[in-house]
């Protein structure tokens, strides 16, 4: 059980221990409109990663322990080729709504440049 509970756990807490870390850094470098702008993109990335994923991550996650290798092979291939075409399809979608969603969202306060990296990255 504790293996299985470091597996599933281990990079949110490496994720969470190293946002921490850097909390000092953003608080002494970044203006207080900086770190808002900053988090409303971490918030943005996050929100359309795991919206347009399709849920199709924790549901790998679910069939890990209980599949045998070759058809958790077939479902890890077919969910990774579904959340590439997902990632394409929303990708122009915020690429055509860029101008909407920096104007709407971020009133105006990031370029759409920096929109498109956050939806990229997230």
């Amino acid at each position: 059980m504790l293996k299985n509970f470091l597996t599933y756990s281990g990079a949110s807490i490496f994720t969470g221990l190293f946002g921490l870390i850097l909390l000092p850094f953003y608080t002494r470098y970044l203006t207080p409109v900086e770190f808002g702008t900053f988090g409303l993109l971490i918030v943005f990335a996050t929100v359309t990663s795991n919206l347009f994923s399709l849920g199709l991550r924790s549901a790998t996650f679910k069939y890990y322990f209980t599949e045998d290798s070759n058809s958790f092979n077939s479902l890890n291939f077919t969910n990774f080729i579904a959340i590439i075409i997902s990632f394409i399809f929303f990708g122009i979608i915020i690429f055509l709504l860029k101008e909407l969603i920096v104007d709407n969202l971020f009133n105006n306060n990031i370029s759409t440049k920096i929109l498109i990296v956050s939806y990229v990255v997230g």
